[in-house]
């Protein structure tokens, strides 16, 4: 499996911002802006097949 990180900045809807391998322990947004609010949330992929966690309660978070 892998993982999906959403990111939306203030009240904009979530997008899909990045794949993550199930190994990466940590997590960058190196496109993140000072000054800005964003939310993120995170959903498991299987690597085969169609089975999908449900999407993870939303981190909000301001860059300062």
């Amino acid at each position: 499996y892998f993982l999906i990180v959403y990111r939306a900045k203030g009240n904009e809807p979530l997008a899909m911002l990045q794949s993550v391998d199930k190994e990466q322990k940590e997590f960058f947004d190196y496109s993140a802006r000072k000054g800005a609010e964003y939310r993120y949330a995170v959903q498991v992929k299987q690597v085969r097949g169609n089975l999908n966690s449900g999407m993870s309660k939303e981190a909000k978070i301001g860059v300062q």
